[in-house]
């Protein structure tokens, strides 16, 4: 019972990490049944059976005086007591845990079908959505029948087979699966190395290693689980202390293993409609309402390749989820609901990274940037609705700190202008800090290049030329300039087109409330804004220059070896992340640890119960023990031994089991020898008057050892059975 307990116990563990890919109490309750009901009907099978086998085979059970040795079991029924098939059981409970699935989550029994075909095609739908995903149908049958499939090998291992160590490989797998599509590479290891351990301790306190005279006890049993408790315990603190001290990297995505069709951003330009939407400043774009204080800006679309003539992006965007991927550890939560009235498009405003979305079946996410899109195009009428925690923005002191991103940025397309050229060493001097470089250039063109929202459109290398010849142009151009500018300084530079949200306007945001700025990814703090752009305005004169102390937009990340911010300036990556290999010499390390420890766990506590067993104080105890001894060996060798034998038929079914290893005429009489004086013994101290002596305790463990060395010999391969 404890074992099946165990299994139980150890297969909703690892449902629960699916969980963290498809929340939720009805997906909680689903995958807990999922995880229990297989080995329940495992469980009743191997009862069935064995109640019919017992009936057929005792022998003497019931006149087994109470000081008789404690019948031995084996771990599991021989092959010959369970004749169904495997393929024939595994079979009729996938049949049922599909027609529950077709029940569940497609409305019908009846739809079995449907939740076959998805059980396939559902994989590659949830490897394209962002995690955590909302459970529909088309995705939350697959795990379901995943941790179903697992439990059912789970209980076919426990009822036929004696190696029940592996009883919980197809568990770990499915624990594996959840942490590779929900965790970082450390959580996953760290936490799959501590979830197998564990169910490998646990799983090794068997009904059958509660054997013998003593551990027949209720407090040897109890003691025992105790001992597989406290392993499991140990196991999981090991993880826990060993996870901060892993190395940061960022998580192994399945997802970049495999080809996921990613949605590229379809339809105009967003920068190309900045000059139009300016010049009819009053259409209602979409509203904007919040649980307090509105954002100031709302990013569109992030623009990050230039060819010389326009920007473009290069984001792909995947089904969204729940959440977006890698969102901020830090900051102000805000939630707010945008209500589309006139937008167009399919790019869709969003509050810097959400980590929480609500909105159509069509949303879509960029993992590298957290902008939105909905893939069946905007419309009035269309909600939606993000929670996003905003950081404060770095101050100027730190912006001027910051070191070079590792990164290197993009190369500009041949042909730059000597204007824009020369533009940008006038803006920057002497300065070397990339930081500062920025901060320069911003302040540079906010106070020398005029704001015109009349000025003609175009981003290409000729017309910026003329922008910063005559220091004249729209939003579209100034940013533009500042780009260009930036990457011929080496800095990684991209352009974000978005809206702001006046003040007073109730979130009202109007076509004449368009913004384009751009963004500078400087080591230590991410991605930064600046803003280049003077506010537009009649009778506009040049100022002095401004502070341009970075805008507040997309939270600053830490790159690893990029100084050491404070705790509260650690916040999650906002822009692409740097691709890296799994650390196979760490992963390898630990699943070399959990399976040397899932081989030797069992070999370390059979043989301190055999210490246990040899060192009794009773001479009589100490003989039932060796007898007990040489029949554990005997069934770990594949030889089960019945419920209701008695020392003689034990011993003979020890005789069998050895003569298979050697042949009838090889170290025949020395064996006999033994086996007569171990059941003489045996006999004696469990039937007999006069007590034992420690020589006669000490014949019976030399005996038994000769016996159990027989038994350890491999089986000639001619003699081994098909």
């Amino acid at each position: 019972m404890s074992t099946w307990l165990a299994a139980a116990v150890a297969g909703i563990g690892a449902a629960a990490g699916w969980l963290r890919v498809l929340p939720g109490t009805r997906m909680a309750l689903l995958l807990a049944m999922a995880a229990t009901a297989p080995l329940l009907l495992a469980a009743t099978a191997r009862l069935l059976r064995r109640t019919a086998s017992t009936h057929d085979t005792g022998q003497d059970g019931d006149r087994r005086p109470t000081t008789a040795p404690p019948p031995v079991s084996a771990p599991g029924p021989a092959p010959a007591s369970m004749p169904v098939p495997v393929p024939v059981t595994l079979g009729l409970s996938l049949a049922v845990a599909v027609t529950i699935a077709a029940a569940t989550f497609w409305g019908s029994p009846a739809r079995v079908a449907q939740a076959a075909a998805a059980a396939v095609d559902g994989w590659a739908h949830l490897l394209a959505t962002t995690v955590p995903a909302s459970p529909a149908p088309l995705l939350a049958t697959g795990p379901f029948l995943l941790v179903w499939l697992a439990a059912a090998v789970t209980g076919e291992l426990l009822a036929r087979t004696t190696r029940t160590a592996w009883a919980v490989a197809p568990t770990a797998v499915v624990f594996g699966a959840s942490s590779a599509l929900a965790g970082g590479t450390a959580f996953a290891v760290a936490a799959a190395a501590g979830f197998a351990l564990g169910g490998v301790l646990l799983l090794r306190a068997r009904a059958r290693d509660l054997r013998g005279p003593a551990l027949a006890r209720r407090s040897a049993r109890v003691a025992q689980m105790a001992r597989a408790a406290v392993a499991v315990v140990a196991a999981v603190a090991v993880a826990v202390v060993a996870v901060p001290h892993l190395p940061a990297r960022p998580r192994v995505d399945p997802r970049d293993h495999v080809t996921v069709p990613d949605t590229a951003l379809t339809g105009v330009n967003p920068l190309d409609r900045v000059t139009p939407w300016l010049s009819a400043p009053d259409t209602e774009l979409f509203r904007v309402t919040g649980d307090g204080p509105l954002p100031q800006r709302l990013a569109l679309v992030a623009l990050d390749a230039y060819d010389g003539r326009t920007w473009t992006s290069t984001a792909r965007y995947r089904p969204a989820g729940s959440a977006v991927p890698a969102a901020p550890s830090g900051g102000r939560r805000l939630s707010v609901e945008v209500a589309v009235t006139g937008l167009g498009g399919v790019a869709l405003p969003s509050v810097e990274r959400p980590v929480r979305l609500d909105g159509p079946a069509t949303l879509a996410v960029d993992p590298d940037t957290g902008l939105l899109l909905d893939s069946g195009g905007l419309a009035p009428g269309l909600r939606y609705a993000m929670t996003s925690l905003v950081p404060a923005p770095p101050q100027p002191a730190d912006v001027d700190a910051a070191p070079r991103d590792p990164a290197p940025a993009a190369a500009l397309p041949p042909g730059v202008p000597a204007e824009i050229d020369a533009l940008a060493r006038a803006a920057v001097g002497g300065e070397t800090r990339p930081g500062a470089q920025a901060r320069l250039l911003a302040a540079y063109l906010w106070a020398r290049v005029r704001n015109d929202p009349g000025s003609a459109p175009g981003h290409g290398y000729g017309r910026l030329a003329v922008v910063a010849a005559t220091g004249v142009g729209g939003a579209e151009q100034i940013a533009a300039l500042y780009a260009v500018a930036a990457r011929g300084l080496g800095l990684p530079v991209r352009l974000i087109v978005g809206f702001t949200v006046p003040d007073g306007t109730n979130g009202l945001v109007r076509s004449g409330d368009v913004a384009v700025w751009p963004q500078v990814r400087l080591g230590g703090l991410g991605w930064v804004s600046f803003g280049p752009t003077a506010q537009a305005a009649p009778g506009w004169q040049p100022a002095g220059p401004p502070t341009a102390a970075p805008l507040p937009s997309t939270p600053p990340r830490l790159v690893p070896g990029a100084g050491a911010p404070t705790p509260g300036d650690q916040l999650a990556a906002d822009g692409p992340l740097p691709v890296r290999r799994p650390d196979w010499p760490l992963i390898a390390l630990i699943a070399a640890v959990v399976l040397a420890t899932a081989w030797l766990s069992p070999q370390v506590a059979r043989a301190l119960r055999r210490r246990r067993r040899r060192t009794r104080r009773d001479p009589a105890e100490r003989v039932a023990a060796a007898f007990q001894e040489v029949v554990d060996t005997a069934v770990r060798a594949g030889t089960p031994v019945a419920h209701s034998a008695t020392v003689q038929q034990a011993l003979d079914r020890v005789d069998t089991a050895i003569d298979r290893r050697r042949p009838p005429d090889t170290d025949f009489a020395p064996r006999q020898v033994d086996l007569d004086v171990l059941r003489e013994l045996t006999e004696r101290a469990v039937y007999g008057a006069r007590p034992l002596t420690t020589a006669e305790a000490d014949d019976a463990w030399a005996r038994a050892d000769r016996l159990r060395r027989r038994l350890r010999r491999p089986v000639p391969r001619r003699r081994r059975r098909p």
